[in-house]
C-alpha cells in the first residue's frame, strides 16, 4: 500500500502536477491522522472494556464478602438479645431481692459466657485496595464505602472493646465474691470431669452488691446501644451496598 502511494506522488511530481501533488499530500496526511484517530479510539474502548471487567470481578467478590457480613451481624444480633434478655432477668432479681441459685447461674452463663466481638472479612476488599482496585469502581457511593470501611470496623470494635471490659468487672465480681465452679451446669460438669461442689457455694450474695448491679446496668446499656444501634447501622449500610452493587451488575447483563 504504501508502495502504491509513493508510485503515485512520483508520477505527478515527472508530471509536473504540483497542484494535484499537495492536494494528494493533504489527502494522504488526513488519512493518517483519521487512521491514528481510529487506533487510539479503538485502544481507549479495549482500555475501557479491560477496566469495566476488573470493576465487574471486584464487585462481585466483594458483595460475597459482604453478604458473609451480614449473616454474622444477624448472629451477633440476635446473641446480643439473649444476653440483654439474660441481664434483665437479673436486673428483675435485683429488685426482688430473691432467686434461684439455677436461674442466677443461667443468666451469668449468657452474660459472662459469651463475648460480643463481631468477625467482619474484609480479605477481598483489602486485596482490591492494595492492588489498586478502588479506582476502577466508577460508582463514587460504592467506592466511597468500600474505602471508609476501616474507619467502621474500628468505630465497631472501639464500642465492642468498652462492652468487653465491663464484662470483665462482672467476672471479676463473681471471681472474688461468688463462684465460678457452680456456673457450671451438670452437663458441663460431666464434660471437664468434675463433681458438682461438695460445700455451699452460692452468686445470690451477688445481687446485693451495688457494684454488681452498677456493672449489669452498664453492660445492658452498652449492650443494647450496640446491638440496636451499631450492628444495626451496620447491616443496613452493608444491605444499601449490595442493592447499589446489584444494579451495576445488572448493567453487565445487557
Amino acid at each position: 500500500m504504501i508502495k502504491f502511494f509513493r508510485k503515485i506522488r512520483q508520477k505527478m511530481l515527472t508530471e509536473n502536477k504540483i497542484g494535484k501533488y499537495i492536494l494528494y499530500a493533504i489527502g494522504e496526511i488526513l488519512l493518517i491522522v483519521i487512521g491514528l484517530f481510529i487506533a487510539i479510539q479503538l485502544n481507549n474502548l479495549n482500555e475501557k472494556e479491560t477496566i469495566y471487567k476488573k470493576q465487574i470481578k471486584h464487585l462481585r467478590i466483594i458483595k460475597a464478602e459482604m453478604i458473609n457480613n451480614l449473616n454474622s451481624i444477624s448472629e451477633f444480633k440476635n446473641l446480643s438479645f439473649e444476653i440483654m434478655d439474660a441481664e434483665r432477668k437479673v436486673i428483675s432479681y435485683i429488685d426482688l431481692g430473691i432467686a434461684s441459685e439455677d436461674e442466677m447461674s443461667e443468666q451469668l452463663r449468657v452474660i459472662t459466657f459469651n463475648e460480643l466481638n463481631l468477625p467482619l472479612e474484609s480479605g477481598a476488599l483489602n486485596e482490591v485496595i492494595s492492588s489498586g482496585g478502588l479506582k476502577d469502581i466508577e460508582n463514587d457511593s460504592i467506592r466511597n464505602f468500600l474505602a471508609s470501611w476501616e474507619g467502621k470496623k474500628t468505630s465497631l470494635w472501639s464500642q465492642e472493646k468498652q462492652l468487653a471490659e465491663v464484662r470483665d468487672v462482672i467476672i471479676e465480681l463473681y471471681n472474688n465474691k461468688g463462684s465460678i465452679r457452680i456456673l457450671n451446669d451438670k452437663r458441663r460438669q460431666e464434660r471437664l470431669n468434675i463433681d458438682a461442689p461438695k460445700k455451699t457455694l452460692s452468686n445470690l450474695p451477688l445481687l446485693k452488691l451495688r457494684r454488681f448491679e452498677n456493672a449489669i446496668a452498664h453492660h445492658l446499656m452498652l449492650t443494647y446501644y450496640l446491638g440496636n444501634t451499631i450492628y444495626q447501622e451496620l447491616e443496613d449500610e452493608i444491605n444499601k451496598l449490595i442493592e447499589l452493587i446489584d444494579k451495576e451488575l445488572s448493567k453487565s447483563e445487557k
